[in-house]
Formats: C-alpha cells, structure tokens, sequence
C-alpha cells in the first residue's frame, strides 16, 4: 500500500498509526484508556503521551454478537441458531434500540427500583409479540 500511495500518488510521507492513538487524539488527549468494541472481540488499550502501551493492551472475546446471543436466550429461551432470521433480526433491532450500559450502575439501580413495573413489547414481524418484564431489561 505504501508503495502504491509513494509511486502513484506521489506521496511525499506516509505514517501508519494505531487505531487506539487515533482515537485518543481526536478526543484532544494524549493519554486515555481505549476500549474498542465490535461484533465478536473487545478490544482495550491504554494510550500514555501518544503512544501506545501494546504489552498492556488484551483482546477480550466478547462483542456485540455475544450480548445479542445472551438478548436472545433471555427473551425466547432458546440458543440464538435455532432463532429464524427474522427473530434475529427482532433481537438485533430491540439491543440496539432498548440496551445501554450504565455509567454509574449504583444509581441505575435505584432509577430502575422506580420503574421496575414498567414493561417492554417485543414486536416481530411474523409472529406474535412478546413481553419482556421490567426486571429483564435491567439484567440483560
């Protein structure tokens, strides 16, 4: 790839950045935690002064595809393979509209503890819809 971008579109330099500085820098910061998260790894690195700290940074194996599988098991009782596609589909919609990670889990609790009769519809498209109780859309 260098050599293409040198040769062909004359670049005079070229300078390969981890992801992690990156995003550390478009913050405006130099030092910070990274925690990256995909479909199926999480990725955490520390970032001191600009620079990458790679024999601390660990791969966990868990991503957005494991939060929907356990989503999944909660709401139909089921492994996520033997779910239809458009039950898959349902259980992908609902995590990315209802689910959030708590940034102080001690006051999520008690906002929840106000709540907790409140219940969530599951509407499928090809099925009737089920009715996940408050007490499940706190613990998934």
């Amino acid at each position: 790839m260098a050599q293409l971008l040198f040769e062909t579109f004359s670049v005079p330099s070229f300078l390969v950045v981890p992801t992690p500085v990156l995003s550390i820098h478009s913050t405006a910061a130099l030092t910070g935690l990274v925690v990256e998260s995909g479909a199926d790894f999480t990725f955490v690195s520390p970032v001191y002064e600009g620079y990458m700290l790679t024999f601390a940074s660990t791969r966990i194996m868990m991503g957005g595809e494991t939060l929907t599988a356990a989503l999944a098991r909660q709401i139909f009782g089921v492994d996520w393979v033997q779910l239809s596609h458009s039950d898959r589909e349902a259980v992908r919609s609902a995590k990315e509209d209802k689910c959030a990670v708590a940034v102080d889990y001690a006051q999520a609790q008690e906002d929840f503890a106000l709540r907790k009769h409140l219940a969530w519809t599951f509407a499928r498209a090809d099925a009737p819809p089920i009715e996940m109780p408050g007490q499940e859309l706190f613990e998934v």
